[in-house]
């Protein structure tokens, strides 16, 4: 069972957003999960329940509710058969839970908007996230909800790339996550040319995840078999670097909204 916090004391910061849409792409990839809503506000259990059931299925349970004996042994994913455990967390989050969620977890996500207010707050996140034991490998942040080309993601991506933890995606201010959420699906299940692009987004993050153990890509397709007749009208290899219509392919930077 591999466990995923997603975590920040600051409201508003898209947690929930980026919560449910991992869920829906580890249910995708045939992984069993478990999504844990520590919110009072239940959103998403609610968004749990306006998914079809023409989708893959994804157990999600109100963890705020969990009566007090058995707090602990719920938190840490405990008695369930999911192979992924998400954990959807509300702002102002108290550093004993912060100590059970992330001592032993597989990854923890502290997703930052692009203001001054989630600047100035998340360095306490990461210090208290690093103080309650969890390894600096198993943590990373990322801008989220970002505008193409305003001055507060540059402001922003200055600070994420100052800090001494990942800085491992730019997810865009994209509707496609509204739509998504309005019909209990993931990013990674609606399928629009803006969610194409925005999943292109996603490619550093699900590299990241699988690097610490929890592979949520999409296989990559096997190459074909080609025919003999085109086998034998191949032209050699050049020893020439790849290069297309006699350009490099071009190289976007995953930094860059």
């Amino acid at each position: 069972m591999s466990r995923v916090v997603v975590l920040n004391a600051k409201g508003g910061c898209g947690k929930t957003t980026l919560a449910t849409s991992l869920a829906a792409c580890a249910a995708g990839r045939g992984r069993a999960v478990r999504l844990l809503d520590l919110d009072p506000l239940g959103a998403a259990v609610a968004w749990s329940q306006r998914r079809p059931s023409s989708l893959p299925p994804i157990r999600a349970v109100a963890a705020d509710r969990v009566p007090l004996g058995v707090t602990r042994s719920f938190l840490l994913g405990a008695g369930g058969t999911e192979e992924v455990v998400i954990f959807d967390t509300p702002a102002g989050l108290g550093r004993p839970t912060i100590d059970l969620l992330v001592r032993d977890a597989a990854a923890v996500l502290i997703p930052v908007l692009p203001s001054a207010i989630d600047i100035g707050i998340a360095p306490r996140v990461v210090a208290d996230v690093l103080l309650a034991g969890c390894p600096k490998e198993a943590v990373a942040v990322l801008a989220n909800r970002v505008r193409a080309r305003t001055r507060a993601y540059a402001t922003l991506a200055r600070f994420l790339d100052s800090l001494t933890i990942p800085f491992v995606a730019v997810l865009r201010d994209s509707q496609s996550y509204t739509a998504a959420a309005a019909e209990g699906c993931g990013i990674h299940e609606i399928d629009t040319a803006a969610a194409r692009e925005e999943r292109e987004r996603w490619i550093p993050l699900l590299a990241w995840l699988a690097a610490r153990g929890v592979d949520l890509r999409e296989p990559a397709p096997s190459p074909a078999e080609p025919a003999p007749e085109a086998e034998a009208a191949a032209t050699p290899a050049s020893d020439a670097p790849y290069s297309e219509g006699g350009r490099a392919p071009p190289w976007r930077n995953p930094r860059e909204p």
